[in-house]
Formats: structure tokens, sequence, C-alpha cells
């Protein structure tokens, strides 16, 4: 408390982080809170790279990653500060996460934390693989290591909601009120995982209980998502919800102006299927048309939207959300949905 007071006073330039601040994770949190550390050089432009590559990785552009992490292990990162060598080692981590290189993305996860321990990202990152092997209480406990850290990190918030679930104690847990927005990511998510196994009453559950908690651009797109896939035995509430669910997904249009986003590419998308579903074919084009401009026309997108036909015994409609935008990709896809009918 009295070093924060200290750096409050002194504004929001500190000369030398190390002379005030020897802890790497403590200068990482003030940092989140707004003060700002003068670097050396070669730091300074370490970071900028890293805050790349979280971008990168945001949006799905794992390839631009890579390159982009390999030219900084070639130009030597031994002499940055741990910290930084330890953010280089989760990102190398969720890559190998991407590609389903499990062993290895738990190396480089365990490296960072071997250069820091109190690293958040590795922490959560392997709260999530210990969760995923079924070992929930090993995952629960590296989730509070990093609540110790952090006690506002969203994603440790998750990641313990998740532990406890699997647990059975997911209902009784306290959620605190800075932990509202990792709730609502909470349930968006199982909202998720119950769509997968066509479990679609409790996906309109969770979904309902995330926008509830926080209408965020995930919650509010995960709701779209399932209101557009959910079979429903009337046609008359099929319309109602179509319709819910092409506002909502263009509310999320509305936050995201960035043709950049990914996220926009699959709204564009799912808004496009559900307005074909309504009749308006002009709309549907044009969304479809939007989705793809600069190139960046999201094929997941497509291919998820097809499958949750699928899922909902809908192949028809499947077949018709790959059609237009047909990629060589889809083989699988259309010979399921063909099978089907």
């Amino acid at each position: 408390t009295l070093l924060w007071d200290v750096l409050c006073e002194k504004g929001h330039e500190i000369a030398s982080a190390r002379t005030l601040v020897t802890h790497a994770s403590l200068a990482e949190l003030l940092e989140a809170k707004g003060i700002r550390f003068k670097r050396s050089a070669a730091e300074q432009f370490a970071l900028e790279r890293f805050d790349e590559v979280s971008a990168l990785l945001s949006a799905g552009e794992s390839d631009a990653a890579r390159a982009l992490l390999q030219r900084l292990s070639a130009s030597g990162i031994d002499n940055l500060p741990a910290a930084l060598r330890a953010r280089h080692s989760s990102q190398c981590g969720v890559l190998s996460y991407r590609m389903q290189q499990i062993d290895a993305a738990q190396a480089a996860w365990q490296a960072a934390l071997d250069l820091l321990p109190s690293h958040v990202p590795s922490l959560c990152n392997l709260a999530n693989l210990q969760r995923e092997r079924g070992e929930a209480s090993a995952a629960l406990t590296l989730a509070n290591k990093a609540l110790a850290v952090d006690p506002e990190s969203s994603s440790a918030w998750v990641q313990r909601l998740f532990a406890l679930d699997a647990l059975g104690q997911g209902d009784s847990a306290p959620v605190p009120p800075c932990a509202v927005e990792a709730s609502a990511e909470y349930q968006a998510t199982l909202a998720g995982m119950a769509a997968e196994d066509n479990r679609w009453d409790d996906a309109r559950r969770h979904s309902l209980t995330a926008i509830q908690k926080e209408e965020s651009t995930e919650t509010l797109l995960m709701r779209a998502m399932v209101l557009a896939n959910a079979p429903l035995s009337s046609s008359a509430d099929e319309v109602d919800e179509l319709a819910s669910a092409e506002r909502l997904a263009t509310r999320v249009l509305e936050r995201i102006r960035s043709s950049a986003d990914r996220r926009r590419s699959y709204s564009l998308v799912l808004r496009a299927d559900i307005r074909r579903r309504l009749g308006d074919a002009e709309g549907a084009q044009a969304d479809l048309v939007g989705a793809g401009e600069g190139g960046r026309f999201e094929p997941n997108g497509v291919r998820l939207q097809a499958i949750n036909h699928v899922r909902a015994r809908r192949p028809g409609d499947a077949l018709a959300v790959l059609n237009p935008t047909f990629r060589t990709s889809f083989a699988d896809v259309r010979r399921n949905c063909l099978a089907a009918i």
C-alpha cells in the first residue's frame, strides 16, 4: 500500500522501474492500472512486438504471430527481463496449443513459470490444460495461484469457476463483484459447450444467464448463435427467435467496427444465414460481401454455422450456408450434410 501511494504521488512517469519495483509481476499490475515505466530501447521494442503478437492471436492470425515470435527469438531475448521472456514463452505455448501440440504448449507455459512463478497468463493456461485432462483439483490450485497474484484477473476467475464446476461445486461457488464479467464469460462458454453436445435447452439457459450478467460482445454473440441454431417445433417460434438473433448480431456488429476483427466476420456470416432463413436474400448477400471485405472472409465461421445446422438436424440449411462460399476445406461437412439428407 505504501509503495502504491508513493507511485501515485510520483505521477504516471516513473524514471526507473527497478529502483522502486523489483517484483516483475507487481510492475505489470501497476502498469495495467496506468503507471507507465520507462524501459530500455530493447525492452520497449520487445514489449511492442509482444503486444502485436497478442493482437494477432486475438484476431486468429496464428501464422503471422508465429513468424513474429520467430523473428524475436532470432534477434535474441536472453538479455530481456524475466517478465518479458516469460511472456514470450507463454505466447509460444498458446501457438503450440492452437496447433494441437499439447505437450509443447505445456512445456512452454512451464518454462514461463520457471522464469516468473507469478505469471498469470501461464497459470491460467495450465489450469485450463489440467481441467481438460480431467485434473480439476490441479486446475483449481493453479487458478487460485493466479488469483493470489491478480484478484481481478477475468481469466483466472473463469478457470476457477470451470474447475469448481468440474468438481461439482460450481453452483455454490461465491463470485465477487469484480468477477461479474468472468462469470458471464463462464456462462457463455458453458452455452457453447452445451451447443456442441446438442444440449440446446442448456445452451439457452446458459446463454441467457450470461447476457443477464454482462452484455459484452462475447455474450451477445453467443446468445445470437444459440437462438439462431436451437431447433424449435413451431415455425412461428422459430421466426421470433431468428428475429431476436438478428437483432443481437446487429448489436454485436455495431460494437465491432474493425473489419480486421474476426468476430465481425463471423457475426456477418451468422446474420447472413439468419437473414436468408427469414427470406431477406438481399440483406444476406450484403452481409456475405461485408464478411469478405479485404480478403478476410471467415471460413471457420461458415464451417461453424454449417456444423450447428447439422447438429440441429437441418442439413439443408447447412448446405445453403456452404454453397455461396464453398471451399475445399468444407468437403467433409458437405459430405455429412448430403448423407444426412
